[in-house]
């Protein structure tokens, strides 16, 4: 599996968003969000418009062993198991229609659940909504919402993230349908969809599609399941561009 780690170095971020303060309930682990210490502020750009109708996830692995966890990867054949990401993850944030009126959602996964069980956290600190016609989801989170057991914000060393856009997100094993998806890496080459990045949280920091080894492509939506593997055209879920701020 490839995995894209970057040094530290200044650069330019994507044009930045307004983002909207959101007054909530949103809970992080051990106590409320908090909107002070760490932040990430993410943001990601598919080719089209971003689809109520679609699903978008943001996934993150908190972990201090990087090298040797697969992190979060894109599920793309039955059995579904939770419909959109399997490896390994410890929250996300997802965008759609079922998110209620804020259209964002955090969760963090329930431990021992084989990734099947999630507790909603609330909708992110802030957020900017994409509009009718917007390419760009945008959000603000704080990093002591990745906190996990035996990992505590002021601990957090390294997180793998990874960008998932799907048209639906089967659990029936059974099911014969199959399923459009975009996520980081090239699914036209063998081996190059399981490709999250991993990024250090130790200093601020802006990491962004331009900055990889191997920079996000355009036109590599895929549709898989039941023996299908073959790259199509949606440009609602072709991921193009990406970024990641770490603000401490």
């Amino acid at each position: 599996m490839t995995r894209k780690t970057w040094m530290l170095a200044a650069k330019i971020a994507l044009p930045a968003l307004p983002l909207l303060a959101v007054a909530g309930c949103a809970r992080a682990p051990g106590g409320a969000q908090n909107s002070t210490g760490a932040q990430l502020i993410v943001s990601m750009t598919v080719a089209g418009r971003i689809n109520p109708a679609f699903s978008y996830f943001v996934l993150f692995n908190t972990t201090n062993s990087p090298t040797t966890s697969t992190g979060p990867i894109p599920v793309v054949a039955s059995p579904w198991g939770n419909g959109f990401a399997a490896g390994q993850f410890t929250q996300f944030v997802r965008y759609d229609s079922t998110q209620g009126s804020a259209g964002y959602g955090v969760y963090s996964v329930v431990p021992g659940s084989n990734l099947r069980s999630f507790q909603f956290l609330g909708s992110p600190l802030q957020f900017t909504p994409p509009g009718d016609s917007g390419s760009t989801l945008q959000f603000r989170i704080p990093l002591s919402q990745l906190a996990v057991s035996g990992i505590s914000a002021d601990q957090i060393q390294n997180l793998q993230i990874n960008f998932i856009a799907t048209n639906s997100t089967p659990t029936d094993a059974n099911t014969s349908a199959t399923k459009l998806f975009d996520a980081l890496g090239d699914a036209r080459q063998v081996g190059g969809v399981n490709n999250p990045i991993t990024i250090s949280t130790a200093q601020s920091h802006i990491y962004q599609n331009s900055d990889s080894v191997t920079p996000e492509p355009s036109g590599d939506v895929t549709e898989a399941g039941n023996g299908v593997f073959q790259t199509t055209s949606e440009p609602d879920l072709d991921i193009v561009n990406w970024s990641v701020e770490v603000r401490n």
